[in-house]
């Protein structure tokens, strides 16, 4: 009769923990494991008893190399069938290649995978001794040698009991048998910290459990639990999971595995059922599951094409965005069969640069062409590094891949638009060259053709003071001073004038100056002017810099002489000139700009007026009451261009200015010079 219980649990063998296989070496039936290539995967102790190979002879070979071929041939419909789907209950005979033969009874049972799909299949095979008595090949020697483990551990129990129950209630596993009836006969103290309680001895039926569930969560009359149908059908049960619930109401997950015992003339006596908990197996395998579930779905949902590899560099994954992508099936692509999609100029460097990266365990990036779904060939950037498992065990690599195909025409456009848009620059910055070299030549010549007729009205009219001044009368004689004084006035604002056109060239080089120098010279220039106003200049010790001498020179020329300029006449005019202390970060870089103030206490401006200084010919004061052309400032903003800085003003009416003069940090010769 087929083993009909419901709700049996068939384990994944491959991968489970060492304590699931400790339990199963202990079961005197066969249990192995097979792929759908017929490869064992795993094989228990039994298995090595009654075939002679060892596990480390039998794991990875096909059962075609274990068994004798007739054999293999024979059971093989069993196992395509179990492939197929379908549990198979068969008794066979079994000659392994070393000689050994059995007589056997057993089940495969499919273990499918979370889609259904047939991953491989579990066999559980034990010998059937009264089968073999009446085999003609076997004698009766050979019959009272091949006792099955059943006879054997009933011999062992019934010969030696004070040994048996020591040994019983030292093992992990919970144990406990029953009569025929179904009363409990022993049990062992595992079996009793698994159902949270002590059954009593000769009364309790079937199982000592408080309560039994099946998977679903509904309630299994004790009378239909495992051990029950054991002994009512006389089959054994192998692996069957059932929810236990114990009176403090803790609900375990439980592999039952009863066994019937028979005496000599075949009727159950007695039965012995091992309980495994397989709780935190469960809870293991349910965590596992729901991780792989959050991965997969996190990994389909990701803009970018990723994929996994296993120890063997063949990969097993791909996401949602690579299958896409190709176009392919996830088997289509599996293994070394992606590779099918590389463009071939990019196969070598592809397959290189990962075979190394794999051989050295290390992080990759390479970029090549992938083959899309509809043919066309896309650039990817293919980022890996390798996987470990906790204990530090290499497992392969997983790795993105991110269509740049898009980016890559963009920036081979976006280059060739700026070559063409560089050179557009280059010919125009020619062009203005020209233009700024021609405007130059201009001013030059203008002002000295403008100074040679302002000469002669100032020579002749300086001739008029000298011979006719008397002659003249009062008109006459305001007239001439007029004249005077606007051709001294139009020379100024001239020599200013091609003054500023000079700034503008940048062929002067740039070299190492000391700023104290310069101002040094600057307040002897104007040692007249500050005597006359009884100015105090406040100079604090300034760094050296790159910059043009003769600049520098014109520019603090300038702001000195406009502070003196407009001083107000009540207060002496104090002027200070100082460095903006700038302190290096703590890898020792400094801030991007540095910066000096020029500070007065003169008649200073509205501060709605400060972009106006700096203009050309722009005065906020009365010529008659304060000098200059409204060219100084001009210039001074001209040169702090020149040396790719920047200058603005603060002032208060009454009150005086501050002039920011900010030059980029690598004008400085060095960091230290400005402590100051």
């Amino acid at each position: 009769m087929p083993n009909t219980y419901p709700n049996l649990f068939v384990p994944q063998i491959e991968d489970q923990s060492v304590q699931l296989s400790s339990i199963l070496d202990t079961l005197p039936s066969i249990v192995f494991y097979v792929d759908n290539e017929y490869h064992i995967k795993y094989l228990n102790t039994s298995f090595e008893i009654w075939s002679g190979f060892t596990k480390e002879q039998a794991r990875g070979k096909q059962l075609k190399e274990i068994l004798d071929y007739k054999t293999f041939v024979r059971i093989k419909d069993f196992i395509d069938k179990a492939l197929a789907g379908v549990v198979i209950d068969f008794e066979t005979e079994l000659l392994f290649k070393n000689g050994t033969k059995h007589l056997m009874e057993g089940s495969f049972k499919p273990d499918l995978g979370d889609a259904g799909q047939v991953k491989g299949i579990v066999a559980f095979l034990k010998e059937r001794l009264q089968k073999i008595a009446n085999n003609l090949e076997f004698d009766q020697n050979q019959i009272a040698t091949k006792k099955s483990a059943d006879e054997k551990l009933l011999y062992a129990l019934r010969s030696n009991e004070e040994r048996y129950f020591q040994l019983v209630n030292g093992l992990p596993a919970a144990l406990y048998t029953c009569d025929a009836e179904g009363r409990i006969l022993m049990y062992n103290e595992a079996a009793a910290a698994l159902w949270g309680r002590r059954p009593e001895i000769g009364k309790d039926l079937w199982c000592g459990s408080w309560k039994i569930f099946d998977l679903q969560g509904n309630p299994v009359p004790l009378d239909k639990c495992p051990m029950a149908f054991a002994l009512k059908e006389g089959k054994p049960i192998n692996l069957a999971e059932i929810i236990v619930e114990r009176p403090d109401g803790v609900k375990l997950n439980v592999l039952a595995n009863p066994k019937p015992i028979l005496d000599s003339s075949g009727k159950v006596v007695e039965a012995v059922n091992m309980l495994v908990d397989v709780t935190s197996l469960k809870w293991a395998e349910q965590a596992l599951r729901e991780s792989e579930e959050r991965f997969n779905k996190i990994a389909d949902s990701a803009p970018v094409m990723i994929w996994m590899s296993g120890t063997d560099m063949g990969y097993n994954f791909f996401n949602k965005g690579w299958l896409d992508f190709t176009g392919r099936t996830l088997a289509q692509e599996k293994g070394f069969n992606w590779v099918k999609n590389v463009h071939p100029d990019d196969f070598d460097l592809c397959i290189d640069t990962y075979t190394e990266a794999f051989e050295n365990k290390g992080e990759f990036k390479m970029e090549y062409r992938l083959k899309r779904h509809d043919g066309v060939y896309r650039w990817v950037i293919d980022s890996g590094r390798p996987r470990f498992s906790p204990d530090g065990t290499f497992i392969g690599f997983i790795g993105s891949c991110i269509d740049v195909s898009d980016n890559k025409m963009m920036a081979e456009a976006l280059e060739k638009e700026v070559e063409l848009r560089t050179l557009e620059l280059k010919q125009v910055n020619q062009q203005l060259l020209r233009y700024n070299e021609e405007l130059e030549q201009f001013a030059y010549a203008a002002s000295h053709d403008l100074q040679e007729p302002l000469r002669k009205i100032q020579t002749f009219a300086g001739m008029l003071v000298e011979r006719n001044f008397d002659e003249l009368n009062e008109a006459g004689k305001n007239y001439l001073s007029k004249i005077l004084k606007s051709t001294e006035r139009m020379s100024g604002i001239i020599n200013d004038l091609l003054s500023y056109s000079r700034q503008s060239r940048l062929d002067e080089m740039f070299e190492e100056i000391d700023l104290n120098l310069i101002i040094e010279n600057v307040l002897s220039d104007l040692e007249l002017m500050i005597q006359q106003k009884g100015a105090q200049v406040i100079c604090d010790v300034l760094p050296n810099i790159k910059a043009i001498p003769s600049q520098m020179s014109r520019l603090f020329y300038n702001l000195i002489n406009n502070s003196l300029k407009f001083s107000n006449p009540n207060v002496p005019p104090k002027i200070t000139i100082s460095a903006k202390q700038f302190v290096p970060d703590e890898n020792g870089r400094l801030p991007s700009t540095i910066e000096f103030l020029v500070r007065d206490n003169g008649i200073g401006f509205e501060q709605k007026y400060a972009d106006r200084v700096f203009q050309l010919f722009q005065r906020l004061n009365d010529k008659h009451s304060y000098d200059g052309n409204g060219i100084g400032l001009a210039l001074c903003k001209k040169i702090i261009q020149n040396h790719f800085g920047e200058i603005y003003a603060e002032a208060q009416p009454n009150v005086g200015a501050i002039f920011h003069l900010k030059f980029p940090s690598n004008i400085l010769v060095e960091a230290k010079t400005l402590a100051v």
